[in-house]
């Protein structure tokens, strides 16, 4: 009988907590939609790391390298340590997979910040000509208790 209960899918549930969604609009066209993932939430394994790491998933109808025109940084200062673009072939579990054949996927890393500064957390991607997205990432996510 229970066997067919509900299973939650925890990662999953983490992703989905841990993610934030942002878009650039020009003369009332979508131009990027991104979906920011802070992985350090998602992963417990990477608490005991030195870095921050982010998954972004972008979907655009422009034929750029999104990798040359875009800049990251956290809480107003920290700038990346390196950004690699992500494959569908590269999945190794939930929280790093693209949600459709057209989205890119990028993996993006910063030096570790303080828990203070955690708390404050805000992810700034900026793509050059095109403007501006924000990630809040302040609120604390709540795991499901059981």
């Amino acid at each position: 009988m229970y066997n067919k209960s509900y299973k939650p899918d925890m990662i999953l549930d983490k992703k989905v907590l841990s993610s934030r969604k942002d878009q650039i609009i020009i003369d009332g066209r979508v131009k990027i939609i991104a979906i920011a993932t802070y992985l350090n939430n998602v992963d417990s394994s990477l608490e005991d790391d030195d870095r921050e790491y982010f998954f972004i998933e972008i979907f655009s109808e422009l034929d750029i390298p999104l990798i040359d025109y875009m800049h990251f940084s956290i809480n107003d200062n920290a700038k990346f340590l390196w950004i690699r673009e992500f494959q569908q072939q590269d999945s190794i579990d939930k929280t790093t997979n693209l949600n459709n054949k057209w989205s890119k996927g990028f993996l993006i890393a910063f030096e570790s910040i303080s828990y203070q500064s955690k708390k404050n957390l805000e992810l700034k991607m900026e793509v050059d000509t095109l403007g501006e997205m924000a990630f809040d990432f302040a609120y604390e996510v709540f795991e499901m208790q059981f």
